[in-house]
């Protein structure tokens, strides 16, 4: 999946072996699935609002950040007594496999959730000559 210096390609498994083992920041917590031979990424944004969260591709990098800040309307900021949900600015991250391509991303119930599509090119398939699909 991800390309090291000398193009050895990890399976899922590696992949989320070597996305623990990089040093990066590691909030909001993030979790990497599969259902259905879909690949998708789910991570924790309770009280970001959605206008405050970018998702973009750029040279092959997938970045979630966000300012933390509501961008929708000016609001008054509340005196908080106690303030346990984060909403601080946040930058994560990834190199995405050269045969990943984000589908779609959205919000809901306090889970951002970006969709993958794996696109394998015909050259990179197995070729079977005999005993194969």
């Amino acid at each position: 999946m991800f390309n090291t210096a000398n193009s050895y390609t990890l399976s899922v498994p590696e992949t989320a072996a070597y996305l623990e083992s990089v040093k990066q920041p590691n909030f909001p917590p993030y979790n990497i699935a599969k259902r259905d031979g879909k690949y998708f990424m789910e991570m924790a944004v309770a009280g970001y609002h959605k206008s405050s969260i970018k998702v973009f591709v750029k040279e092959g990098m997938l970045n979630i950040n966000s300012s933390g800040v509501d961008t929708t309307e000016i609001q008054s900021v509340p005196e908080y007594v106690h303030q346990g949900i984060a909403q601080r600015p946040f930058k994560r991250t990834w190199k995405l496999p050269d045969h990943w391509v984000v589908r779609d991303a959205n919000v809901e119930d306090g889970i951002l959730t970006i969709n993958f599509d794996e696109i394998i090119p015909e050259e990179k398939k197995p070729k079977y000559f005999l005993g194969g699909e």
